[in-house]
């Protein structure tokens, strides 16, 4: 199995110790469809929570296959095995701003830091690849390990909305995260966009 790129022989975008992000294809609608039709997948993603058909999927892959907005299947290295999609949306290049999401679709997969490190290596591309200053997100209060997954990778909570989303039975609060640039070191993808200057 080659380290350094996708099933499909395309090279990884970006690389870590655990996964690496690839670019979206199309071959993945399957793959999507069963994710996003997973009640233990989707209870969180602030969906209507219907079934999804290969029509509805194919329109929305559609639709960030041919975006102006990043976005990435995570991939766990070693097995090349497609375990979620990662990705940055509503990029503002005027305010430097863009918001973050993230899906961990297997739930084989958790638990085991992929998503912590896919999360990480969003950021790294977003601040040191793209220059963006502010990237935040939403989470639903009721999803605590994602909160405390993303306060592992550097962000902070900036506000509450009270029982301001409902999923099932219950109200629950909506949490808002930002991270910057200031509280972070220039990563390994710094160094690509900013070789030395005798390597260049």
């Amino acid at each position: 199995m080659n380290l350094e790129t996708d099933p499909n022989g395309e090279p990884y975008f970006v690389t870590g110790e655990k996964v690496a992000l690839g670019t979206l294809t199309g071959d993945m609608l399957p793959l999507c469809e069963r994710w996003f039709n997973d009640l233990r997948v989707s209870r969180t993603l602030g969906v209507d929570w219907r079934p999804v058909t290969s029509q509805m999927k194919e329109r929305h892959l559609h639709e960030m296959l041919t975006s102006s907005n990043p976005f990435f299947f995570v991939y766990v290295l070693g097995t090349a095995q497609p375990i979620g999609i990662t990705g940055l949306d509503h990029v503002n290049h005027e305010h430097d701003t863009a918001e973050f999401s993230i899906m961990i679709g297997e739930p084989s997969a958790w638990g085991k830091g992929y998503g912590t490190e896919a999360t990480t290596l969003t950021l790294s591309y977003a601040f040191d690849v793209l220059g963006l200053y502010n990237v935040w997100l939403q989470v639903s209060a009721n999803n605590p390990g994602a909160v405390r997954a993303y306060k592992k990778t550097g962000f902070k909570t900036i506000g509450v909305r009270r029982r301001s989303v409902r999923i099932g039975r219950e109200l629950v609060d909506d949490v808002y995260m930002d991270a910057v640039t200031d509280d972070f070191q220039p990563s390994a993808l710094h160094r690509v966009m900013h070789p030395p200057e005798e390597s260049r």
